[in-house]
């Protein structure tokens, strides 16, 4: 348990462990294990999972930074760490996935934001029928980092926005670490898309790494 330099959150929270069984090219945790040769066994870390017990203070903490742990070889523990969760009503829980329908799998609780990345237009679309599908008690929202593509043109955007009916919450976008591949006019079409839907304006967050103007925006608690 420790702070974390991710910009939206204060803690990241890992108590599974190994490296990524989902494999990206891209994966930045992946290059961590192996520069630093730690131990790649995908496992349960009992430490880390009671290390929430000491973060007192109201918090957003991001509960699998460096796993996705919605793939099977790993979402044998997610049950046992939402019921932990629940003993701490006054944190924001973020969560990311790649694989988006293994959220529909879970029950979350309200103070969970749940998230699913973003590469393609496909994953833009499936993750809007997911997100159609889940309680809409929680925020939910996209994460497009690394930003590889001009998905939102890719994916007609406007008729997307349409389709979530108000179940896509928050944005997040980011660039590819060290060396960013994006274009500037692909960012802005996104916020202008995000801005301009008729009746659901989203709020955007643009990490560091995308190398664009400072936007920290976040969500209304629902």
């Amino acid at each position: 348990m420790q702070k974390t330099r991710i910009e939206y959150v204060d803690y990241s929270w890992n108590p599974i462990r190994g490296i990524c069984p989902v494999g990206c090219d891209y994966c930045y945790a992946r290059r961590i294990y192996q520069r630093f040769k730690l131990n790649s066994e995908i496992r349960f870390d009992e430490k880390e999972f009671m290390a929430m017990d000491r973060i007192k203070k109201p918090s957003r903490i991001f509960v699998g930074s460096t796993i996705d742990m919605y793939h099977p070889q790993t979402s044998i523990w997610v049950k046992k760490i939402i019921e932990k969760t629940k003993d701490f009503p006054f944190h924001i829980f973020l969560t990311l996935t790649k694989l988006p329908h293994s959220l529909l799998k879970f029950q979350f609780p309200k103070n969970w934001w749940i998230g699913s990345t973003v590469i393609t237009a496909h994953d833009l679309q499936e993750t809007i029928n997911v997100f159609n599908k889940i309680d809409n008690k929680n925020i939910k929202f996209i994460s497009i980092e690394p930003l590889l593509y001009d998905v939102f043109t890719e994916a007609l955007c406007d008729e997307f926005f349409e389709m979530s009916n108000g179940n896509l919450n928050w944005i997040i976008i980011g660039g590819l670490t060290p060396h960013p591949v994006h274009r500037k006019e692909w960012i802005d079409r996104i916020i202008k898309s995000a801005k301009s839907n008729r009746k659901h304006k989203i709020p955007v967050f643009i990490k560091a790494n995308a190398k664009y103007q400072k936007i920290w925006e976040f969500p209304d608690v629902l």
